[in-house]
């Protein structure tokens, strides 16, 4: 399983990586939005939508958001980030306090609003990071970030790991390893600083945003496993040999990706340019 696990997540880091170099930003942006769209057809089964006509229509609820934010005018969306990050907040509150929090969230309509306030942010912090000077380098940054956090943390977690995280959620995961993958997430956080311009009082702010980050990621990991736990599966879906589905790829994304693009545009670590094109 560990071996099918690796060789999948080599195929789609060079999948992304390729497509990233290779395409047009928008061709770009469309091609993740297709895979947000995926992301919202297993989210519609996590949340009970048992025909494929339901989860069509939830998708196309989630694209009609998508092209509602391509083609208004807003150019800098750190209002919309901002609520995103604030919903990582209260989904860090369900996390710490499940099972006993299962009882505010998980019906259908609460479920169903939860999978567009994962799903949504992620595309448009995408967009935006594109949108910016050096975007391609913040959006592989942000990535590798991601990825840093999730090796260390399991490396980490086996050698180290003691006190279970969040033990009704995700038993495997510890304090240990979490510390960890934060610790990695930093280290090429301040590789990458010089590179990207970013040196003297700004490179503390950088850091914080780097730890940040690398925590959001987890957050997110631990969310749609708290969605899991309580539907009693094991996987959004089994498009992925040895990965899942979709959402079990993206899920660490999903909530790094917002605070990353409000960092960014809060902090002034990249002026804007015009929209992916």
């Amino acid at each position: 399983m560990l071996k099918q696990r690796i060789i999948t997540g080599l195929i789609l880091v060079s999948a992304f990586a390729g497509s990233l170099l290779v395409l047009p930003a928008l061709v770009f942006v469309a091609l993740i939005g297709a895979v947000i769209l995926l992301g919202a057809w297993e989210w519609g089964r996590l949340a009970g939508l048992a025909s494929p006509a339901q989860r069509s229509a939830y998708v196309a609820v989630v694209a009609a958001a998508m092209a509602a934010y391509h083609w208004s005018a807003v150019g800098q969306p750190v209002a919309l980030l901002a609520v995103a990050a604030g919903w990582w907040l209260l989904m860090l509150f369900w996390v710490l306090d499940y099972p006993a929090s299962a009882r505010r969230w998980n019906n259908r309509p609460v479920v169903l609003f939860m999978g567009v306030m994962v799903l949504l942010p992620a595309w448009i912090a995408l967009y935006w990071l594109l949108g910016r000077e050096q975007g391609a380098h913040w959006l592989a940054l942000v990535v590798a970030v991601v990825a840093s956090a999730d090796i260390g943390a399991f490396f980490g977690g086996r050698a180290f790991g003691r006190r279970r995280l969040a033990p009704a959620v995700s038993p495997g995961k510890t304090w240990e390893g979490v510390l960890c993958g934060m610790s990695l997430a930093l280290l090429v956080g301040a590789a990458c600083a010089p590179g990207l311009g970013i040196a003297g009082k700004d490179g503390l702010y950088w850091l914080a945003l780097i730890l940040a980050t690398s925590f959001a990621g987890v957050l997110g990991d631990l969310g749609e496993s708290m969605i899991k736990r309580a539907r009693g599966v094991k996987d959004s879906g089994s498009v992925l040999p040895g990965h899942g589905g979709v959402l079990d790829r993206v899920d660490s994304l999903s909530a790094a990706l917002p605070v990353f693009a409000l960092g960014i545009a809060t902090l002034g670590f990249s002026r804007a340019l015009v929209a992916p094109g």
